[in-house]
C-alpha cells in the first residue's frame, strides 16, 4: 500500500514513489523505513514514533540485506549504511554481525546526473543487488558490495520516467525456484499506461504490459507471491487495478476481473485513482489504495 505514516510535523508526501519498508528480523519487526525517516511501532502497533531522521532532502529509505543495510537517496545520489537496528538481529551470531559491520560502511554508492525517482531492494534475503530508476528515464542495477553497475538501460519504462520499480518479494510460505525471482518491474505513464518486465540477470526486456490507464498519477505495481501475475494501479474517477499474467510471450492483455473496482451490484466504486495494489503473502487476496483515502480488499471468488 502506498500509505503515508501520519506523524505530527510530517512534511508533504515525497516526490519519489516509495513504499514503507518493514524490518524483518525478530528484534526489529516493529521498524518501518519510509521516505526520509525510520519509525518504531508501539507494542500494540496503534502508534508510532520517529527513531531516525535522515534529513530534509532524503527519500526512498528502505531496509535490505535482512535489516543490516539502510538505503536512502538524496536528489541524484544513493547512500547506504549499516542499519543501526541490525544489532537487534538475534538470528546471527555476534561474530557474523561484526563481519557485516566491517563490510558495509556509510558510503555514497551511486550517483546520476538527474534525480533518483525510485529504488528497488529485497530485505527478505541476503542479496547484494538493488535497482535504481532516475528522472533521465534510465534504469540501473547495482551491486551494493562492490559498488559496480551491473547493467543500465535507457527508456526502461518507455518514453517517460518510471513511476515505480520493484522486485518480487521472496516468501518462505511459497517455495519457488530462485529463477522465478530474476525479474524487475518498471511502471510508467507512457502511452497512457505501461509496465515493462526486465530480466534482472542481463537487462533484457522480457515483456510489455498495456491495458490499464495511467497518464498522470504515480500508479505502482506488485508481483503476486505465486509469481504468476503482476498488479498495476490505474487512474480515473472510477478507476480499478489491473492484473496481468506474466507467463507467455509478447504483449499481455489484462485478465478479466468482473468484480474489480465494483460493488456487489456491479456498480463501479468512485474512489478516484488507484495508486497501489498489494497481494496477501498467504491467501488469494489483495488490497488496493486510492486517492480518496480508501483501502479495498478483494479475494478470489469460489465457484
Amino acid at each position: 500500500m502506498q500509505s503515508h505514516p501520519s506523524v505530527e510535523g510530517r512534511r508533504a508526501p515525497p516526490l519519489s514513489s516509495c513504499r514503507p519498508s518493514w524490518s524483518i528480523s525478530p528484534g526489529t519487526r516493529k521498524m518501518i523505513a519510509y521516505d526520509n525517516r525510520v519509525y518504531s511501532l508501539s507494542a500494540t502497533m496503534k502508534s508510532m514514533q520517529v527513531t531516525c531522521d535522515l534529513g530534509e532532502n532524503t527519500t526512498n529509505a528502505c531496509f535490505c540485506f535482512k535489516d543490516r543495510i539502510l538505503i536512502h537517496t538524496d536528489n541524484n545520489k544513493l547512500f547506504l549504511k549499516q542499519s543501526p537496528y541490525s544489532s537487534l538481529d538475534t538470528t546471527h551470531s555476534s561474530k557474523s554481525n561484526e563481519k557485516k559491520d566491517d563490510t558495509f560502511h556509510h558510503m555514497l554508492l551511486f550517483e546520476k546526473a538527474q534525480r533518483i525517482t525510485s529504488v528497488a531492494s529485497v530485505n527478505a534475503m541476503e542479496t547484494h543487488v538493488i535497482a535504481v530508476s532516475c528522472s533521465d528515464k534510465s534504469l540501473s542495477v547495482v551491486d551494493i558490495e562492490t559498488g559496480s553497475n551491473l547493467w543500465s538501460q535507457n527508456y526502461a519504462a518507455g518514453a517517460r520516467q518510471a513511476n515505480y520499480i520493484t522486485f518480487p518479494q521472496v516468501s518462505d510460505n511459497i517455495p519457488l525456484s530462485s529463477d522465478n525471482f530474476n525479474l524487475l518491474l518498471a511502471t510508467s505513464s507512457d502511452e497512457g499506461g505501461l509496465a515493462n518486465l526486465w530480466d534482472l540477470r542481463c537487462g533484457e526486456l522480457i515483456k510489455t504490459f498495456q491495458g490499464h490507464t495511467n497518464r498522470r498519477d504515480q500508479c505502482l505495481g506488485s508481483f503476486s507471491p505465486c509469481m504468476r501475475y503482476i498488479g498495476v494501479g490505474g487512474e480515473g474517477n472510477c478507476a480499478s487495478a489491473t492484473l496481468y499474467d506474466i507467463r507467455g510471450k509478447g504483449k499481455s492483455p489484462a485478465i478479466p476481473q468482473s468484480n474489480f473496482g465494483k460493488n456487489k451490484e456491479g456498480m463501479p466504486f468512485r474512489d478516484d485513482s488507484i495508486l497501489d495494489i498489494q497481494f496477501h503473502p498467504l491467501y488469494p487476496q489483495l488490497v488496493t489504495s486510492s486517492l480518496s483515502g480508501r483501502l479495498r480488499w478483494y479475494r478470489e471468488e469460489k465457484s
